[in-house]
């Protein structure tokens, strides 16, 4: 087990590598993370530091992931410690170890009491997680004794996203893609979000019959579904919705992905994201509009009780 000081050693040069980034000898990347596509953040391997000009953020490997991931400092430290990186000494360059982070044991039918108490805590039905979600338990390579389990939604390259009360992570960067045989497709930016849209009823979130579900599950995987969306690997999508987050990355990638399906003719005939902050004060995602929609019902039902 690493301590904090250890973990903030890892280069940041090799978390972005795990994301397909290349940091360039001057240093200077896009802050693809919230849909930049301009160099405005720095990265110093000298000091494995980075800073963002664009937001004046800036600090540790740890800090990035909390930045990239949109998680907490310790899920960050958590996912850092997954992954089978070396830890640079003060005066050597180091790279990440072309091995797995963490192996999965099984997959299995949701059936822990801790993972349903998860997904009532973010509104979601076991029916609705059933049908898309498996219990997934896995343990870390190079700790073979160690055993976690989490719910698991499925990349379309196999993978997994892996998320429970306390971690939040993926066996891969990809996205997922659930084809009905639609020619409308709804895209999230990850898949609590996607289960949450599925719980609204439609009187909320309009839903247009068959529909394709698309789960980018990072902003950065924006340019990858373009592509496969471009080269049919989707299906033949004339019209599309998109539930992207009410943030900066969110709103950012959502008018990316706007401009690049219209010059592929495919027209956006809603979009939620945009539409998040009328249920209230503070909602920048589907689940956070679950969430409130959910706690209004039981308010109104109380009150009609009285």
């Amino acid at each position: 087990m690493r301590n904090i000081e250890e973990i903030k050693r890892i280069p940041i040069a090799s978390y972005l590598g795990l994301k397909g980034i290349t940091v360039p000898a001057r240093g200077n990347i896009a802050a693809y993370w919230r849909g930049d596509r301009n160099p405005s953040v720095h990265i110093d391997e000298s000091k494995n530091c980075w800073y963002d000009h664009g937001t004046g953020k800036g600090g540790s490997v740890i800090d990035l992931v909390m930045t990239v991931e949109g998680c907490g400092f310790s899920q960050a430290v958590e996912m850092l410690e997954y992954e089978s990186f070396q830890v640079a000494s003060s005066s050597t360059a180091l790279h990440e170890e072309r091995k797995p982070a963490f192996v999965i044991d099984e997959v299995l039918r949701i059936k822990h009491p801790a993972l349903y108490r998860y997904l009532n805590s973010r509104g979601i039905s076991s029916d609705i997680a059933d049908t898309y979600c498996k219990e997934i338990h896995y343990h870390l390579a190079r700790r073979p004794e160690s055993r976690f389990f989490a719910i698991g939604f499925r990349q379309i390259n196999g993978g997994w996203e892996l998320r429970n009360a306390k971690i939040k992570l993926a066996t891969a960067k990809c996205y997922s893609y659930i084809d009905n045989g639609s020619k409308h497709m709804v895209a999230f930016e990850g898949f609590i979000d996607f289960l949450s849209y599925l719980m609204m009823p439609d009187v909320v979130f309009v839903k247009r019959g068959l529909e394709n579900y698309l789960v980018l599950n990072s902003v950065a995987i924006a340019d990858r579904m373009i592509k496969d969306l471009e080269s049919g690997k989707l299906g033949n999508i004339t019209s599309a919705t998109l539930c992207l987050d009410a943030d900066e990355a969110g709103r950012t990638t959502s008018m990316k992905i706007q401009k690049e399906l219209e010059d592929l003719n495919i027209p956006i005939v809603e979009d939620i994201g945009a539409k998040l902050t009328e249920f209230g004060h503070g909602v920048k995602d589907i689940n956070d509009a679950l969430l409130c929609y959910q706690q209004q019902m039981s308010k109104n039902q109380n009150n009609t009780l009285l």
